[in-house]
C-alpha cells in the first residue's frame, strides 16, 4: 500500500489489482475541485492580472488586486494560488508571504486576456452557470426538471454590477474561449 498526495490537494491510497480502481474513482470523484479553481481563476482574472507583473506577485499583492480576503490568518488564498500552481496554470518562486506567483509558459496563450487564443471567458461561464446547473441534477433527475429559480440568468452571468449591455460581450468571449478549445483539441 502506497499513501500519495494527489494533484488535487488530497490524499489516495494506491493499491495492487482494484485498489487502482478505487483510486482512480477516488480522484474522479474529488475532480471538481481542480475544475472549480480553475474556472474561478478565469472568472477573477487571476492569469491576467499576474501577467501584468513580470516578476510576478504575491499572494498578499494577488488578495488586494483581487478584492479577496487579506487577513494573514486565513490560508484560503494561498491554498487557492497553491492549487493552480500544481494544476500548472500558475508557477510560484519562492516560499511563505514573500512566495511570488506567475502564469505558467505553456498556458499564457490561453489564460491572459487579449491572446489571441483567450478562453477565459468559457471558464468564466463554466463557473457562473454550467456548475451550478450541476448543483442541481440530482433534482432534476427526480423530478425532471431544475427549478427555474436556481438558475442564474444568463445576463446575470456575464454582466458586472448590473451592467446588462456589457453581458453579451461576456458571453461572447466564452463562446470564443469554447470553440477555441474545441478547434485546439481536434487539430
Amino acid at each position: 500500500t502506497i499513501l500519495i498526495f494527489s494533484l488535487y490537494g488530497s490524499f489516495i491510497v494506491r493499491m495492487e489489482g482494484d485498489g487502482n480502481e478505487i483510486a482512480r474513482l477516488l480522484e474522479l470523484s474529488r475532480a471538481y475541485k481542480a475544475s472549480k479553481c480553475l474556472n474561478l481563476a478565469g472568472k477573477l482574472r487571476v492569469f491576467s492580472i499576474c501577467d501584468a507583473s513580470p516578476s510576478g506577485l504575491t499572494c498578499s499583492e494577488l488578495s488586494s488586486a483581487l478584492g479577496l480576503c487579506q487577513d494573514t490568518g486565513f490560508r484560503g488564498v494561498a491554498d487557492f494560488l497553491d492549487l493552480l500552481v500544481s494544476l500548472h496554470t500558475l508557477e510560484r518562486t519562492g516560499e511563505g508571504p514573500n512566495a511570488k506567483y506567475a502564469v505558467h509558459p505553456r498556458n499564457r496563450k490561453f489564460l491572459v486576456e487579449g491572446s489571441d487564443e483567450y478562453m477565459g471567458g468559457i471558464l468564466a461561464l463554466n463557473n457562473d452557470r454550467s456548475s451550478v446547473l450541476f448543483n442541481h441534477l440530482e433534482d432534476a433527475l427526480r423530478n425532471g426538471q431544475v427549478s427555474a429559480s436556481s438558475v442564474p440568468e444568463i445576463s446575470h452571468t456575464f454582466s458586472q454590477e448590473g451592467d446588462e449591455a456589457g453581458g453579451a460581450g461576456h458571453f461572447a468571449l466564452g463562446m470564443l474561449g469554447a470553440s477555441l478549445a474545441l478547434q485546439s483539441a481536434t487539430s
